[in-house]
């Protein structure tokens, strides 16, 4: 709500066909469970473009062709991570999220757990391990030095939840490190 319209993006996601991998737990740790019964299908960005006004919809920058199944986010682009922030719109950011994702009856995602009629996946860091997940990032030409920052966050219920229940949606740094070369 408190955002400006030069913050907002809208991104475009595509499934690639394709699953990604992960520990998981329980069920979703299991060694006989195939990439697609684990439930994390990969998306790649296909489009992006920024928001210039938000009134009876929103106007962006340029147009994007849309295919259907094509999952759009409007995202923050200036969102710092710090403890307590008001949870906001992370998607096309680099990182990972990590949940159990309830789904209803008829497919809807992050579902709140009386209304669940399944579990889709499971990709929690299982108790007493650590993850390492590989990153790229593209640098500028001329970029010699730069500093990566890692923030872990804690994210009590989804962001739709909150929404839908008026709740308060606010995020937790759990583990913060920088990395410079």
């Amino acid at each position: 709500d408190s955002l400006e319209y030069d913050e907002l993006t809208l991104q475009v996601l595509r499934a690639t066909g394709e699953y990604q991998d992960y520990t998981g737990i329980g069920y979703f740790a299991e060694p006989e469970r195939t990439l697609e019964e684990k439930g994390m299908p990969d998306y790649t960005l296909v489009g992006q473009t920024a928001v210039t006004q938000v009134a009876d919809g929103f106007t962006m920058n340029e147009a994007i062709e849309l295919q259907a199944g094509d999952r759009l986010f409007l995202v923050s682009t200036s969102a710092t991570l710090e403890d307590g922030m008001a949870s906001q719109g992370l998607v096309g950011r680099a990182g990972q999220s990590f949940a159990k994702v309830l789904v209803d009856a008829e497919g809807t995602l992050q579902v709140p757990h009386y209304k669940a009629t399944d579990i889709l996946r499971d990709n929690r860091i299982p108790p007493g391990s650590n993850l390492v997940l590989p990153h790229t990032f593209q640098l500028n030409e001329g970029c010699t030095t730069g500093t990566v920052t890692a923030t872990m966050l804690y994210r009590p219920h989804p962001m739709n939840l909150s929404q839908q229940y008026g709740w308060n949606a606010q995020d937790f740094v759990i583990a913060q490190t920088n990395v410079s070369w």
